[in-house]
């Protein structure tokens, strides 16, 4: 929380080498986080996969409360690949984290860009348009449709 990464990867190498940690979801998130915030991708991606492949392995209180949803580190590792250039790759994970989350707006955001970047423009709006409205994306979103607007426009005279 206050964003001191590289101190947290030494308490979380820690809780990660304990009995009950090496496949604790959580901490391998978190891992993933900090070095993604540190600009290592690679090490980043290695965490969220493991995360992703864990992510069913939380403990329970013993009661049973019903279905229980699990995290999904999908998004997180699309936004790896994404950084990594490798769009393909992101596209597949950012689609399976909308399976998990229809209402993830980073997925929308970032499959919007790749569409962006493909030439795909009415494919990207329709992705940028679920985050058009919220301030976080507000600005972005705008830049990205008057590059469309002038883009499809161009030869119109």
């Amino acid at each position: 929380t206050k964003g001191n990464y590289r101190a947290a990867v030494g308490e979380l190498d820690k809780l990660l080498k304990t009995p009950s940690g090496a496949n604790n979801p959580t901490y391998l998130a978190e891992m993933g986080n900090c070095h993604y915030n540190l600009g290592d991708f690679d090490k980043s991606l290695d965490y969220y996969l493991k995360a992703q492949e864990n992510r069913m392995n939380v403990e329970t209180s013993g009661e049973d409360d019903g279905p229980r949803e699990y995290a999904d580190f999908n998004t997180m590792i699309g936004l790896c690949f994404f950084r990594k250039g490798e769009f393909d790759k992101s596209e597949g994970y950012f689609k399976k984290g909308l399976e998990a989350n229809h209402l993830d707006k980073v997925a929308h955001m970032k499959l919007g860009e790749i569409e962006f970047r493909r030439g795909n423009y009415l494919k990207a709006v329709d992705y940028f348009k679920f985050v058009a409205r919220d301030p976080s994306y507000e600005k972005e979103v705008r830049e990205y449709y008057r590059k469309i607007e002038a883009e499809l426009f161009k030869d119109i005279e």
